[in-house]
């Protein structure tokens, strides 16, 4: 198991989770035996959060213990350990021992005092500054049979940053477990995710004035991602445990009794940021919108202007990761994080005389609703967000530079939002999944044979999320040369053989336009001739081909895509001259309503015309999907391998 105090960072803490004997000793030789594809097994994890009050005052604090036994040499990188804490916790305590086997007896063992602890900056190259820190040490000791403990407290300084804590980790753990102890003047409140297919022993204890709640799980295989996989959180069993209130002597401390309690906490945060009016940015806001009377239109201008003059980075200091800079000194710095962009945008639509709210969301990484559980733990990202003209939500996230005005960040599709409406007043709203029509890529291209190479032009056409995948690359390239080879490395289509002789690119820098590429091209050694017949595989793009799921080894988990779309690849054949086709593959398709696939050949004027769609109408294709998912790309793959034939007359 392992916790997390600030919700933003990653959940791969579980590396410093571990597991208790199950109430009984195994040998090294019994594990190295049931357990031979790994290099270590947890043997016992304990964490015990303990929530006390004395008159007018309150502490929390966890209690942590591992230990870990190495099956092989190779488990010497668990040596190498850290613990990690922010502004919101306090590590007091550490303990850590190391027991190594002797030589000539390796049932006995030596046990050495780990002294040397450095405390340093967690680096990560996401944020321009964080306040993340570990202390970091090493254990000595190699060889198979060594263990390792660890114990230490965590003092937890803000109340609404309990955590959470995961079940098993991607190692052996034979067993776990978390236990929270508070007196009866808290109220305490926890939610369970992804634990259907484990054991959980969970028991409650009220001893005296004092409740213990207890989650177990024993001898838990290691849990592995997969390929597609989504974040951790949305298939690994793990707990998030909250306050909801604490009463004290004299006073009740409303931690997070509800939804509307959270969103008070927000809007406290909130509240005083912008109050004063700033004439150079009202200036700047007046000039931008003067005559324009759509409320739209002010906001899209606004937006783009945010995102044309504020550069992103990310900061992450305590509750400065909570509350927003002024939008005044966001304009003078011209940089900020996403909470600034949200504060600029907020006050800008202000000047411009429209209303625009302070909006919270989490992103896809994080599979919560604020609904099911209102705590700091659903969300990391703040946005902002106004009605239009057809009373719609629209999401202003300029954090993505060059997303289009009326598109969300991709990575918040599907989310719910916290929409503030002042004091007291809130919004839950879910931002809908893009549309797949507008994250459209059609491709056109009209080839010919050219002395036994394949000759031709193309022109690809894309918008949405599809055309951004583009633009990151191509807006920083001013040499030709650059976005030629990079269009070619991107398309290579047929095989590695593929060159492009010229290329143009439009639309790249206009974020309301779609993107087009025109482009010239080659292919050798593609097509194949025998005696007087030539083969031509038209399907010089073969998506998803290597996409075929290993179901039983997902076990359950879903393949994630970035954004839905919709595809179409049109290549036209122009059939030499004294030829003709004697064999032209049959249509094929699949069409289910999350994903499907259609391949049309056409006659016409002297060429064979291929025509390929494929689309994928979900974020996540689920494990009730995967049956129907492998059959579509089956029977894509089996297309792929059609090819026309055309006889030489003469």
């Amino acid at each position: 198991m392992s916790r997390n105090l600030s919700i933003l960072f990653t959940v791969f803490l579980a590396l410093v989770s571990g597991l208790i004997f199950a109430g009984e000793e195994y040998t090294l030789k019994e594990l190295q035996n049931k357990y031979k594809e790994e290099h270590a097994i947890y043997l016992s994890e304990s964490e015990h959060v303990y929530i006390k009050t004395n008159g007018n005052e309150y502490e929390i604090y966890n209690d942590v213990s591992w230990e870990m036994m190495y099956l092989t040499d190779k488990a010497k990188a668990y040596g190498n350990q850290s613990i990690n804490f922010s502004k919101f916790s306090e590590i007091q305590d550490i303990k850590a021992f190391a027991y190594l086997p002797k030589s000539g007896d390796p049932t006995k063992l030596k046990k050495e005092k780990v002294t040397d602890f450095k405390t340093e900056d967690v680096y990560d190259g996401s944020y321009f500054f964080h306040d993340n820190k570990q202390i970091a040490f090493t254990y000595p000791g190699t060889e198979p049979g060594t263990k390792i403990k660890l114990s230490y407290r965590e003092v937890v300084k803000n109340p609404k940053f309990m955590g959470s804590t995961f079940l098993v980790s991607f190692i052996p753990t034979l067993k776990s477990e978390y236990h929270i102890t508070y007196p009866s003047n808290v109220e305490v409140n926890f939610k369970l995710f992804n634990v259907e297919n484990i054991d959980v022993k969970h028991t409650k204890i009220v001893k005296g004035d004092y409740t213990t709640l207890s989650w177990i799980v024993e001898n838990q295989d290691p849990y592995e991602s997969v390929s597609g996989a989504p974040s951790i959180r949305y298939y690994a069993p793990h707990i998030i445990a909250y306050i909801e209130t604490i009463k004290l002597q004299d006073s009740t401390v409303k931690v997070l009794p509800n939804l509307s309690g959270l969103y008070d906490w927000y809007y406290s945060l909130v509240k005083d940021v912008n109050v004063k009016e700033d004439s150079s940015l009202k200036a700047i806001t007046e000039l931008l919108v003067k005559g324009v009377e759509s409320k739209d239109e002010k906001a899209r201008l606004i937006f783009n202007w945010v995102q044309d003059n504020i550069k992103y980075i990310a900061f992450e200091d305590g509750m400065g990761g909570f509350i927003p800079r002024p939008a005044a000194r966001v304009c003078r710095n011209r940089y900020g994080d996403c909470k600034d962009m949200a504060s600029i945008i907020t006050d800008m639509m202000r000047y411009a005389g429209e209303d625009a709210s302070i909006t919270w969301v989490g992103s896809r990484a994080l599979p919560y609703d604020y609904t099911e559980v209102p705590t700091p733990a659903v969300d990391n990202h703040m946005i902002a967000s106004y009605r239009n003209e057809k009373n719609e939500v629209v999401i202003l996230d300029a954090v993505g530079t060059y997303t289009p005005y009326g598109y969300p960040t991709e990575f918040i599709q599907g989310k719910q939002v916290l929409i503030s409406k002042g004091e007291g007043n809130y919004e839950v709203y879910r931002i809908p999944p893009v549309e797949k029509e507008r994250n459209a890529e059609n491709d056109y291209i009209s080839m010919r044979l050219k002395n036994g190479k394949l000759v031709g032009e193309g022109r690809i056409e894309t918008r949405g999320y599809a055309k951004i995948n583009y633009v990151h690359r191509l807006i920083n390239m001013s040499n030709d040369e650059d976005k030629r080879e990079y269009i070619e490395s991107r398309l290579e289509k047929g095989s590695n053989k593929f060159r492009i002789e010229e290329s143009q690119f439009y639309g790249v820098s206009n974020r309301d336009t779609s993107l087009t590429i025109n482009y010239k091209f080659n292919l050798e050694d593609y097509s194949k001739t025998v005696g007087d017949e030539t083969y031509v595989n038209l399907n010089l793009d073969r998506d998803f081909k290597n996409d075929l799921l290993e179901i039983e080894e997902r076990k359950g988990v879903g393949v994630e895509f970035e954004y839905q779309f919709n595809d179409y690849n049109e290549v036209s054949f122009e059939i030499p001259k004294g030829s003709h086709a004697t064999y032209v593959p049959p249509n094929t398709d699949v069409q289910e309503e999350a994903f499907g696939f259609s391949i049309k050949y056409e006659k016409e004027d002297g060429k064979i015309i291929l025509k390929k769609q494929i689309y994928v109408d979900v974020l996540m294709v689920e494990e009730a999907q995967f049956e129907a998912w492998n059959k579509m790309i089956k029977k894509l793959n089996k297309a792929y391998q059609e090819v026309l034939v055309i006889v030489n007359q003469k």
